[in-house]
């Protein structure tokens, strides 16, 4: 409402089953805000961070009899420490990114400002750096779909199924 103050936003993450694989869109935040906030550097002074420690994707998977493990793809929206946090915990998932976002991730100046944190995204998984749009599956229900403003190689998921296509 333009007032003053802070607004308290959810950090979704979409879980997408398919029969060729498992994806998941978005990680939210790392586990350790859940008690620890300095990860966030000096951006930490400019948010308050609402999670315990059943919030972080692990949990949330596991509670929803997903093995993280056995998570195939990890679709980043961007590369934002609250749309990548969670990636660690998808250590075999290969990395769906559009080619500017990662190379956008890595440059200094850009990591400087806290803008990016390596750490959430860069963590020895396999990456595959997309140019445009990707069909995840071969099939064209999943698809990465770029939408560059936000960041510099931001992408969009858009799921179809026999009644309706969704965009995330």
């Amino acid at each position: 409402g333009g007032g003053e103050g802070r607004v308290r936003l959810p950090i979704p993450s979409v879980l997408v089953g398919h029969p060729k694989g498992i994806a998941v869109f978005d990680t939210g935040l790392h586990a350790s805000l859940a008690h620890d906030t300095s990860r966030l550097r000096t951006s930490a002074d400019l948010f308050d961070v609402f999670m315990g420690p059943d919030d972080a994707l692990g949990p949330q998977l596991r509670a929803l009899d997903v093995d993280p493990a056995g998570v195939d793809f990890v679709i980043n929206s961007h590369l934002h420490f609250d749309h990548c946090g969670g990636n660690e915990a998808l250590a075999n998932a290969t990395l769906l990114v559009q080619d500017p976002e990662w190379k956008a991730g890595h440059i200094d100046k850009l990591i400087e400002r806290d803008v990016y944190n390596p750490n959430d995204f860069d963590l020895g998984q396999p990456v595959q750096l997309l140019q445009g749009e990707h069909d995840v599956f071969g099939d064209g229900s999943v698809r990465c779909v770029p939408t560059y403003g936000h960041t510099a190689g931001h992408q969009s998921l858009v799921g179809r199924t026999d009644n309706a296509e969704y965009v995330f």
